[in-house]
């Protein structure tokens, strides 16, 4: 089945994103991109196009360098998209797995919302405490 144009634009965005392009990544967000981040987190709340490389430097400090998701399911129309996820992080010496799913919306082919949907809120509030 060929993909919509959102799940390509996601396909590119997490293909930048993995390879620290955060720049091209914020090239395909609006201006007034909320990125909403749960859980008691040090990282957790809303975050803004302006704050995301102080929230990505936080992820990355925390994990020592060692974050990294893998996208292993895209479904998306020319409003939303849903990502499915395995995060792995080391911390203490342990690597921490949890899934997520990542919320995004989309105008005038563009992303102007995104939400991280942890499977396991305990999961994921352990692995980044």
């Amino acid at each position: 089945m060929a993909q919509t144009t959102t799940e390509q634009l996601l396909a590119t965005l997490y293909d930048h994103f993995a390879h620290g392009r955060f720049p091209e990544v914020l090239a395909m967000c609006t201006d007034d991109i909320t990125f909403k981040v749960p859980g008691a987190t040090s990282f957790s709340g809303a975050h803004t196009k302006a704050t995301f490389m102080n929230w990505i430097g936080a992820v990355w400090e925390l994990s020592g360098g060692t974050f990294r998701e893998v996208p292993y399911d895209t479904i998306g129309n020319d409003d939303h998209g849903v990502v499915l996820l395995d995060h792995y992080v080391t911390r203490n010496g342990s690597e921490r797995h949890y899934r997520v799913c990542h919320i995004w919306q989309v105008r005038d082919g563009k992303f102007c919302g995104w939400e991280e949907w942890p499977g396991d809120e305990a999961a994921f509030n352990a692995a980044w405490s």
